[in-house]
């Protein structure tokens, strides 16, 4: 009878040693940006990162980069398709993300016409 009383909390010991705690969740913008550009997302905190896709012959396919910020927004994106020829760096400005590598002047005022003639002009929830 003694044994049983040590094996139960032994028991429950045991279990207790066993319990995992869940995976931390992708953040909305590393899911929705992993995505979008094919890359692998990663949970947690993350500062920055960056990973290479190679082929079945250990050629470069595709690069990624990123820094991000405590909240977990991308502040700075690098894409390189080496197999597509393409590439693109956007960079976080306020509540947009701009092109990084072709920086343009700064947009003119909503419904204004700007110097190059682009009509600058926003929908009710600040896209387009």
């Amino acid at each position: 009878m003694k044994r049983l009383y040590w094996l139960i909390p032994a028991a429950l010991l045991l279990t207790a040693c066993d319990r995992k705690s869940a995976p931390d969740a992708f953040t909305p913008e590393m899911a929705s940006f992993s995505n979008e550009f094919e890359f692998d997302p990663l949970r947690g905190p993350v500062k920055d990162f960056s990973q290479t896709l190679l082929d079945e012959h250990d050629v470069v396919v595709k690069k990624v980069s990123a820094q991000l910020s405590r909240e977990g927004c991308f502040d700075l994106l690098t894409l390189e398709d080496v197999e597509n020829k393409t590439g693109a760096t956007l960079l976080l400005d306020a509540n947009y993300y701009v092109d990084g590598r072709h920086p343009r002047e700064a947009a003119a005022p909503a419904g204004q016409v700007s110097a190059g003639g682009d009509a600058c002009r926003r929908g009710e929830l600040g896209d387009g």
